[in-house]
């Protein structure tokens, strides 16, 4: 491929997969398309590694809830465990 067809072709990837404002959000200052889209692709990467750690970690502490909520059981309480909630009666 020419150098003007890569380009074409990488904006256009641009273009498809990534939200903008304006042109100087999508590509920097002296950087070439396919540096733009091998950037915005990382960014994407990232996000979405970020978003799944949350992920893990929110199914991590929702087994250790129900292993605290299994133990209670089994200890023999039978109130249920607080939820937070301030008291709104006078």
């Amino acid at each position: 491929m020419q150098e003007a067809e890569r380009d074409i072709f990488h904006y256009s990837l641009i273009f498809l997969f990534v939200s903008f404002r304006d042109k100087s959000t999508l590509i920097m200052e002296r950087e070439t398309m396919e540096e733009a889209v091998r950037r915005h692709r990382e960014v994407s990467i990232l996000g979405i590694e970020n978003h799944f750690n949350k992920l893990q970690k929110l199914l991590e502490a929702e087994r250790n809830w129900k292993k605290i909520v299994d133990a209670s059981h089994k200890a023999g309480f039978t109130e249920e465990l607080a939820d937070n909630k301030e008291d709104t009666d006078p």
